[in-house]
């Protein structure tokens, strides 16, 4: 298909046009439409809390302090219906506790927020990992097991090392122990990892063999591929037959029962020597486990009920769950259900909370000079309207602002207030 005249899809000339468009909510002194089109919430950018939640907030932050000052676990669950603000709410934790905690000179708080839970607790510490990120897990594990790896391989250098290092005082942590690794005898390597192994387990820092190895060749061995198929492991993920018999490990992957009690206790360990006091661990969309076959729902839940038993110190999680999948999943699994005690609820807003959302919103676009009511250009009974046609979800009431101050804006026959009769007519198509 051709076009007759290229001007008739000339993207830049209609951007231009637009941009010479006086701006139509001016009359409502704003600048712009401050709501959102879909109100999804972004992690990235959502550093804005409405006052409509305050509550909530309350409880959370009385949550969040209780479990920092303690160090021991603790657990809540935010309930509520699609669209009540469950994600926007961990987002805003999200972003707070990291900013706030995440950067003191000691006692830090580190704060993970998993988008939904997926088949199992294996693939739960995966995103855990995953979240941390490589070069930043590789720097928490060397800053702990760095010294232990060269103490193994210096302790016996005739039997580990061709050559002796030069000029290795100079270099970082992590480029010292690839060094080292660059000097490692071939011929008896895979004895020196199995050596690291049992001096890191028996100093406490990793049980697991397979895994206190892993590290260890993540950390300092020469080869790429290899360090890559350490990490696959060490982040519970499967290797294949010919990886793990490089690796010469006793198995493919680590277990659901091995992350449980070993990997997942260690790495906590680990960040807890690198100053890290609190984790707290965010789980959204737990309402997709309830969505599962009862059987396959209940061995989820038993084996986070016993990540959690076997992670008392230094853990805390968040879930955030529609209500009535929560109660479900109660059923299911009462022993989770026990160890989840707190419980934010976020309930359907009433028309006072409606409107304090819509002024924290109309805030965020309004023109320095104005200094007249907070719900302008919206009245209460308009207000009223858009809260009872969204049924009190704050994802509703803001994608339906969004669409009755755009109407308004382009209706030039409202000069002032919207009313409930314009609101309606605009919901109602």
């Amino acid at each position: 298909m051709s076009m007759k005249n290229e001007d008739e899809f000339n993207l830049l000339e209609e951007i231009r046009k637009k941009e010479k468009i006086e701006n139509p909510y001016q009359r409502f002194c704003l600048t712009s439409n401050p709501f959102p089109k879909s109100a999804i919430a972004d992690l990235a950018s959502e550093s804005f809390f409405s006052g409509c939640r305050k509550n909530a907030l309350a409880r959370i932050k009385e949550f969040l302090v209780y479990a920092y000052k303690s160090q021991r676990w603790a657990g809540l669950i935010v309930k509520g219906e699609y669209g009540s603000g469950k994600s926007h709410l961990l987002y805003f934790v999200t972003n707070e506790v990291n900013r706030q905690l995440g950067t003191l000179s000691k006692d830090r708080a580190l704060t993970i927020y998993i988008e939904s839970p997926k088949n199992s607790v294996n693939d739960l510490y995966e995103d855990f990992i995953k979240k941390l990120g490589r070069e930043y897990f590789e720097n928490q594990v060397a800053n702990v097991i760095g010294e232990t790896i060269e103490e193994v391989f210096k302790d016996k250098p005739r039997q580990y090392l061709l050559l002796p290092l030069e000029k290795e005082t100079s270099m970082d942590l992590i480029s010292r122990l690839r060094a080292l690794g660059k000097g490692l005898n071939l011929s008896v390597k895979n004895d020196g990892y199995n050596d690291l192994a049992k001096r890191l387990s028996s100093a406490g820092f990793v049980q697991q063999q397979d895994f206190a190895k892993c590290l260890g060749i993540l950390l300092c061995d020469d080869s790429q591929e290899t360090r890559d198929a350490a990490w696959k492991f060490c982040i519970g993920e499967s290797l294949s037959k010919s990886e793990a018999k490089e690796l010469r490990l006793v198995s493919e992957s680590l277990s659901e029962d091995e992350i449980v009690r070993y990997a997942f206790p260690s790495v906590i360990g680990i960040l807890n020597k690198n100053g890290i006091a609190m984790i707290f661990l965010l789980v959204d969309e737990l309402e997709k486990i309830a969505a599962r076959p009862r059987p396959k729902a209940f061995e989820f839940l038993e084996n986070l009920r016993s990540l959690v038993d076997n992670n008392l110190e230094h853990l805390a999680m968040i879930f955030a769950c529609v209500t009535e999948a929560w109660d479900v999943l109660s059923s299911i699994s009462p022993g989770l259900s026990e160890r989840m005690s707190e419980v934010a609820d976020l309930d359907p807003l009433d028309n006072p909370d409606a409107g304090v959302l819509i002024k924290d919103y109309l805030r965020k676009t309004r023109i320095t000079s104005y200094s007249g009511e907070d719900l302008f250009p919206f009245g209460e009974d308009a207000v009223e309207e858009i809260n009872r046609f969204s049924r009190g979800s704050i994802r509703f009431i803001l994608q339906n602002c969004y669409l009755v101050l755009e109407r308004a804006a382009s209706n030039k026959s409202i000069k002032d207030r919207i009313n409930a009769e314009f609101a309606g007519k605009v919901l109602k198509g």
